[in-house]
């Protein structure tokens, strides 16, 4: 499920500080709740990473993440989350997680929680919640922002970075016992968005349904996911004029180039099909995890992409080691512009050159619908106690021509990039 295309990002001012508002409610939850009900826990990570890369190319590994183009980042991985639990009875839990990290700088205050919902659990087989809860459509889809629980710095881009993080709706699970085996399915249904600025995309309604089967250490997951667009990107609404306009020539050939760019640029009611397989095991030392998953757009094979990544980490002791792989790989090739300025020539070198550039920027917002990219990734960890954990990794990312929909920028050359990062992790 790909909530929105980051070339589309514009930065801005953020309209309010963060820390102000969230001592407040933290405040508040501690001064109203009895603190034999209540539990506050927290999570971080603070790294520091250098990027090898084109000097305008933009890294993020997330799509609501503030951009920038320099070498040296510590906003990359760098996070800071909270979580309050607060149980008024046996049957009720109020929950709430707000996570700091360098989000865009218009991204309002609503974009730091992450998880604000109230469970009911009858009993230990059902589970109703109503609110923010996170999109249970990943493998790590309720703790993404705690590093502290993967053993790599980041989730692998290509599978994570576009993927919406929390869903304002709710969901209804069934956990139940085989033996052995743990079963559980879960529901889910509301609405989400992503994506900053002018290149913001809502999803309403998303509806999609989990199963998981978990024994002796081996977790498998399929999910599958619908959802609805609700709205254009107003980032590309000077060029949807524009092909509009070129649509009205005299060309019968160009009117028609233009009409179906159009068409592959409006998002506004285009329905996705969403769904992916996961599998994990931690036992003797050994760590693997990976996932696959295909989307699909009904009527714009440009947006469709398929993507995963394997993971396969080992432990020695405290340390351990993890190698990774992931890609993604748009459904159809690369958009290539039509020539219209030989088509146009009769009316001029100028006009004919701007109505190609005209078809130039569109094949360039089209082909940043779906990205193309493929990354190794090799990590060392070391737990240096229960409750910090430093780590080190190399990225090299492969991005092929017409393939860097998951880098802020504004052409499609192709690339080789490395980024080298260290964190430490903690929790408390």
């Amino acid at each position: 499920m790909d909530a929105n295309s980051p070339s589309h990002r514009k930065m801005g001012t953020r309209r309010s500080s963060f820390w102000p508002w969230l001592a407040w409610c933290l405040w508040l939850v501690t001064a109203l709740a009895p603190a034999a009900e209540l539990t506050v826990h927290g999570f971080g990570t603070i790294g520091v990473a250098y990027l090898d890369k084109p000097a305008d190319w933009a890294y993020s590994r997330a799509l609501n993440q503030r951009t920038s183009e320099d070498a040296f980042r510590a906003d990359l991985d760098t996070v800071l989350g909270l979580q309050a639990n607060y149980r008024p009875s046996q049957t009720l839990e109020l929950v709430g997680q707000v996570s700091a990290s360098a989000l865009d700088r218009e991204a309002p205050l609503s974009e730091f929680v992450e998880l604000a919902f109230l469970a009911w659990r009858p009993d230990q087989n059902w589970s109703v919640r109503l609110g923010r809860v996170n999109l249970d459509a990943y493998l790590i889809s309720n703790h993404r922002d705690v590093g502290y629980t993967y053993p790599f710095i980041r989730p692998p881009v290509e599978f994570y970075a576009r993927s919406p993080t929390s869903l304002d709706g709710g969901d209804v699970t069934r956990t139940w016992d085989s033996g052995s085996t743990q079963w559980q399915a879960k529901l889910f249904a509301g609405r989400t968005a992503g994506g900053t600025g002018d290149g913001r995309l809502r999803l309403s309604p998303v509806v999609g349904l989990m199963v998981s089967r978990e024994s002796d250490g081996l977790l498998l997951r399929i999910s599958a996911v619908h959802a609805r667009s609700a709205n254009d990107i107003v980032a590309l609404k000077p060029l949807l004029a524009a092909l509009q306009q070129v649509q009205m020539l005299p060309d019968p050939q160009v009117a028609q180039e233009a009409a179906g760019m159009q068409t592959l640029l409006t998002y506004r009611g285009t329905s996705t099909n969403y769904v992916a397989a996961a599998a994990a095991y931690d036992r003797h030392d050994w760590l693997l995890s990976a996932e696959i998953n295909r989307s699909t757009v009904k009527g714009n094979p440009t947006i469709g992409f398929t993507s995963g990544y394997a993971s396969v980490g080992r432990r020695f002791g405290s340390l351990s080691v993890n190698l990774t792989e992931s890609g993604t790989d748009r459904r159809s090739g690369a958009f290539h512009a039509p020539d219209w300025e030989t088509a146009l020539a009769y009316m001029g070198s100028g006009q004919a050159q701007q109505f190609q550039a005209i078809a130039d920027g569109a094949a360039i917002a089209i082909n940043t619908n779906a990205g193309h990219q493929f990354t190794t990734s090799l990590g060392v960890r070391w737990d240096v106690n229960a409750r910090l954990a430093l780590k080190a990794q190399l990225d090299r990312v492969r991005t092929p021509r017409n393939g860097s929909a998951l880098w802020n920028l504004a052409d499609q050359r192709p690339a080789v990039s490395h980024v080298m990062a260290v964190a430490a992790d903690f929790v408390f």
